[in-house]
């Protein structure tokens, strides 16, 4: 039997999955921004008051409300429970690329200091919606959240 191969989203389907989101119109509207994505092939898995789970292909994706109407974060985990070693490669290549897409970052943890401690590292772009990308690497894990930006 084959080992169960470990399938990660590369650079540019990173970048293009975040593109993807934030260039949703509906983004403002939970109802919306659901039908959209599950055109998309998004399956929802469970929907509390105001968080609704997905899964997209391989990811775990968690959208949230904070008024029960509009979009106002997604979180998907790109890596989970892999080994370390992959997810901190993933995460220097997902910042080269966000690199490339958003420019330079705003913020970006130090590394050293953080790996000692064991905590998460973590970079942020701002985007010219003023929504926020912040990719999160932490022992087994890679992540990112996008804090959509509310529309006036």
């Amino acid at each position: 039997s084959e080992l169960h191969e470990e399938t990660y989203f590369s650079p540019e389907q990173f970048t293009a999955w975040i593109d993807r989101i934030l260039s949703q119109p509906s983004l403002r509207s939970m109802q919306q921004f659901d039908t959209t994505m599950q055109s998309h092939g998004w399956q929802l898995m469970k929907q509390e008051e105001n968080t609704w789970w997905y899964y997209d292909g391989p990811l775990r994706v968690m959208v949230s409300s904070k008024d029960n109407k509009t979009v106002s974060l997604v979180m998907a985990w790109f890596a989970n429970g892999s080994p370390t070693a992959a997810c901190l490669d993933l995460y220097h290549q997902y910042i080269q690329a966000g690199r490339e897409i958003w420019g330079e970052p705003d913020d970006e943890v130090d590394e050293a200091e953080h790996a000692a401690e064991g905590l998460a590292i973590s970079t942020i772009w701002t985007t010219n919606q003023d929504s926020t990308i912040t990719l999160m690497q932490s022992t087994d894990k890679l992540y990112t959240l996008i804090d959509v930006a509310a529309q006036s």
